[in-house]
């Protein structure tokens, strides 16, 4: 996770999935959360190498990063997610 100059948070990496959906895979400490209440975004999912689809991922202004995908995935790819900071 990365932050630049401007206030844009960047993410880069997998992470593997173990619980079900709407679980909290990590909370972003202050200074690298959302200002909006909520955003969603699209990532890849896989099983294993094979790309299974796209996940829904959520990251909520109180820091907890969420995929709220319920198919059966091992590994998000979190590479797709950006947003901006105060």
């Amino acid at each position: 996770i990365r932050k630049d100059g401007v206030g844009k948070v960047s993410f880069r990496g997998a992470v593997q999935k173990s619980s079900g959906a709407g679980s909290d895979i990590v909370t972003l400490p202050v200074g690298f959360r959302p200002t909006a209440v909520q955003q969603h975004f699209t990532c890849s999912g896989y099983n294993g190498t094979v790309l299974v689809g796209n996940v829904v991922m959520r990251v909520l202004n109180t820091g907890e990063l969420q995929c709220l995908s319920l198919s059966s995935i091992d590994w998000v790819d979190l590479s797709g997610i950006t947003f901006y900071t105060d």
